[in-house]
């Protein structure tokens, strides 16, 4: 068989809604996939150390992070699109501007204003509560936004109370850059990047640097952020916890993500685990 190359997302797919960790079965999964000859890789709008927060317990063969705007294999970084600096000061005094909640991210950390943490708290109080700010910053490698000096920024998120003001924010942000907006329980949020970039883009250039068919991949996914993933890759397997935007474009919509999801999903494609 022809080398495959396996994409999975994170938060919502490979992560477990109810524990917040990776389920036995997805590990097995994975690592019975590598030892077979193919290739894993996150692909995830988190920026790299918060994606090797799993580390422990899986060892991916690259990282798609940032929603594609960076790449890391083998350690090195192998394609980056970093929002211009102009446009990353922009984001910031359009949010300080707005009170809206900003974290800037690159391979490193995830810049964080005051709102932003006060968001954190509010929202998911229990998750707040369970860990102190300080070690949940030092765990997903969130740092305030004083910490940043014009560090390469590769992706931004960004929230807000009410529609009204994630309209007027979105209406005003700087040309180069496009948003993937969602609703979550109490707010309006956003993934921004430099227009043209996409978990897509990034899942294109693996397959460019790897010299594999295109359809010889396979992706995992829930959320509208892996819609364009999933338009791109051979085989698309949408989780069943995930939106109907993902399962209207999936090839196969498979368990929810604490109910053995990805390994359910293999296994219907005949791969041995």
């Amino acid at each position: 068989m022809e080398k495959q190359l396996f994409f999975f997302d994170m938060d919502g797919t490979l992560i477990s809604g109810v524990t917040r960790k990776i389920l036995p079965s997805s590990i097995q999964a994975i690592e019975s996939l590598q030892k077979q000859g193919h290739l894993c890789f996150l692909c995830t709008g988190r920026s790299y150390q918060m994606a090797m927060e799993y580390s422990d317990v899986i060892h991916p063969d690259g990282v798609v992070f940032c929603n594609g705007a960076g790449i890391i294999m083998d350690g090195k970084m192998v394609n980056s699109h970093p929002i211009q600096a102009e446009d990353v000061e922009s984001l910031r005094r359009l949010c300080s501007r707005m009170c809206g909640g900003l974290q800037l991210l690159n391979e490193s950390f995830s810049f964080q204003n005051m709102l932003n943490g006060f968001l954190i708290r509010l929202v998911y109080p229990k998750k707040a509560l369970s860990l102190s700010m300080q070690q949940k910053q030092c765990r997903k490698s969130m740092v305030w936004m004083n910490r940043y000096h014009g560090q390469d920024i590769l992706k931004a998120d960004v929230f807000f109370f009410t529609k009204k003001q994630a309209d007027s924010f979105f209406v005003q942000m700087p040309s180069g850059l496009q948003a993937i907006r969602t609703r979550g329980k109490h707010l309006h949020q956003a993934e921004i990047m430099v227009n043209s970039i996409s978990k897509a883009s990034g899942v294109k250039k693996v397959v460019e640097i790897l010299e594999v068919d295109p359809a010889n991949t396979w992706c995992f996914g829930d959320s509208i952020n892996d819609v364009e993933m999933m338009h791109v890759c051979g085989h698309s397997i949408a989780m069943g916890n995930g939106g109907s935007v993902v399962k209207e474009v999936a090839d196969y919509v498979t368990d929810d993500n604490s109910h053995d999801g990805i390994a359910k999903a293999l296994e219907y494609f005949g791969w041995r685990l």
